[in-house]
């Protein structure tokens, strides 16, 4: 409810933007309730990881008959993938969720072929201290779920 505004004007598009282009083997880092899965071609081969089983629950509702989806538990910081495995890998505001984001941008690239695209719908914490603690509360929230 909190992220519903902004998701409708500003999130929403950013995502059919960035996504619905998509083809081949595609990584979906923090992959979460899965917000993303409605913006994915059928011509891309998802893979959505997630460290928390009660996101993956959500996204599984969210995906519905998806046959181009595949969801699994793994941290994002000791990914189970072969390297040079995925054409794009994606991040939706999930790095600042990461214990260390350094460590995960180092395994995305490890995962990623040599062609392929590294895709950042990102944030950065704001200098602002009352907005900066709701960002810091809203995480705990979402971390702990």
């Amino acid at each position: 409810m909190i992220e519903a505004p902004i998701e409708i004007f500003l999130y929403g598009r950013w995502r059919e933007e960035a996504l619905s282009n998509l083809k081949g083997r595609v990584l979906e880092v923090g992959v979460g309730t899965g917000r993303n899965l409605e913006h994915y071609p059928a011509a891309a081969h998802v893979i959505g990881i997630d460290n928390s089983e009660g996101m993956l629950e959500k996204a599984r509702e969210k995906a519905g008959g998806m046959q181009n989806l595949t969801l699994l538990l793994m941290d994002a910081e000791h990914m189970e993938f072969p390297d040079n495995t995925f054409d794009y890998v994606i991040t939706t505001f999930v790095l600042c969720s990461v214990p260390d984001p350094v460590k995960a941008l180092k395994e995305m690239r490890r995962v990623l072929k040599p062609s392929g695209e590294l895709i950042a719908l990102e944030h950065m914490r704001s200098s602002n201290r009352l907005i900066a603690w709701f960002e810091d509360l809203i995480n705990r929230l979402c971390i702990s779920l």
